[in-house]
Parts: C-alpha cells; sequence; structure tokens
C-alpha cells in the first residue's frame, strides 16, 4: 500500500506556530531558530505540494496534517484498516 502524507495546506508562519507551542526537548524541531525552521517548513510545505500533485496523477491516496495531525492519522489508520479488511 501507497499512501502520501504531507502539510500543503498550511502557511509557513502558522506551521511554525504550531511548532513553537507543542515544542520540547524531545523534539527534533528543538533548539532551532525560527528562521531555520521556516526553512525548513518552506521546504516541507513545498514538496507536499509536489507529493500532492503525484499522488494525484497517480491516484495514490494523499492525507494532508497541516490542520490537526492527531485526526489525519486517525483517519489514515481507519483507511488502512477498511483496505486490509477488502483484501481479505
Amino acid at each position: 500500500m501507497i499512501i502520501g502524507i504531507g502539510c500543503k495546506d498550511i502557511s509557513p508562519n502558522k506551521q511554525l506556530e504550531n511548532i513553537k507551542a507543542h515544542d520540547t526537548k524531545l523534539d527534533w524541531t528543538y533548539g532551532y531558530s525560527d528562521e531555520e525552521l521556516l526553512e525548513i517548513i518552506n521546504t516541507t510545505i513545498s514538496k507536499s505540494k509536489l507529493l500532492y500533485n503525484q499522488c494525484s496523477l497517480n491516484n495514490i491516496p494523499y492525507f494532508d496534517t497541516s490542520i490537526d495531525r492527531n485526526k489525519t492519522y486517525n483517519e489514515i489508520y481507519e483507511f488502512i484498516e477498511r483496505s486490509e479488511n477488502n483484501n481479505e
């Protein structure tokens, strides 16, 4: 099974806010400056848009984690479970 996961539907500044609001010493983002994070975020958003386009062209499900990551992960799990049940 192939699925796409990205975050194309968020602004860089909003994503930075989200990261800073939940950042802990255990997160890979901890300790990066805002400028460094914005560079990473911009690259991630750009690549997510490219991934979305490729998924659309190839009929591959794409899930966007921009708004509510945990809810989206649950949707992914449910999608996988439904797909597995349909293949039995």
